[in-house]
């Protein structure tokens, strides 16, 4: 069950990745989620400020990010495993003016050396409910802990309580997702770890969306944990 997630969040990506364009309307590509431009434009007046987005994919984020902190010679380090993210990010850096501020990394995110109090911002938008394993989550998050400056912020979006079902037949079928942790579980470790910060808010997002897959219409039902925190 565990390879077939794996699968799934690779092929779902790759075909998305090369059939849709960054900031099309009707994906989730269509544009950077609020809280993380009202961050960069809160630290956008800092010189050579440094972004870590983890999960970058084809820029959704990064490339607006860029647009902003890149006035004042910051740049936005991106990490994905996917190669076709990688390839499509370089192709978006460049045709929206913004290569000289995207620095591009094709790497798993839980191998990703982060250095120690380097970032003013570090995103994790989507992408820790991806790790290879349960144990790299609290792992991963600690990197992200220290690897922020004093002063520097973290958000966090974590997938939780995934349910899905076929749309046709109702049938509940197995999530296609490498951790599913429980909401409450998932809020006790994220606590815990950043319990020395100040964590502006710690919110739990019930959502719901029909997707294709296969060509069947499945329904995936979750609660998000959004997470944003200051060191």
């Amino acid at each position: 069950m565990k390879n077939q997630a794996v699968k799934e969040t690779k092929r779902y990506h790759t075909t998305l990745y090369r059939n849709v364009k960054l900031f099309k309307k009707g994906s989730w590509l269509d544009k950077p989620d609020t809280v993380v431009m009202n961050l960069a434009r809160k630290l956008g007046r800092v010189n050579n400020l440094l972004v870590l987005d983890l999960g970058a994919g084809v820029g959704r984020h990064a490339i607006p990010i860029a647009k902003i902190i890149g006035k004042n010679n910051g740049k936005v380090i991106c990490v994905d495993y996917l190669k076709v993210a990688e390839e499509k990010l370089i192709e978006n850096s460049i045709k929206y003016h913004v290569e000289e501020y995207v620095d591009s990394h094709f790497c798993d995110v839980s191998r990703f050396h982060i250095k120690k109090d380097n970032y003013n911002l570090i995103i994790a938008h989507s992408v820790l409910e991806h790790l290879n394993a349960k144990k790299l989550l609290a792992s991963v998050i600690k990197n992200m802990i220290l690897g922020t400056k004093k002063g520097g912020y973290n958000y966090i979006i974590f997938t939780t309580q995934l349910e899905e079902y076929e749309v046709k037949t109702k049938k509940k079928i197995a999530p296609q997702i490498e951790i599913n942790l429980g909401t409450r579980e998932a809020s006790r470790l994220i606590t815990k770890l950043y319990r020395n910060w100040r964590v502006i808010s710690l919110r739990t997002v019930p959502y719901r969306e029909i997707l294709k897959r296969n060509k069947q219409d499945i329904l995936w039902k979750c609660k998000y944990i959004s997470l944003i925190a200051k060191k």
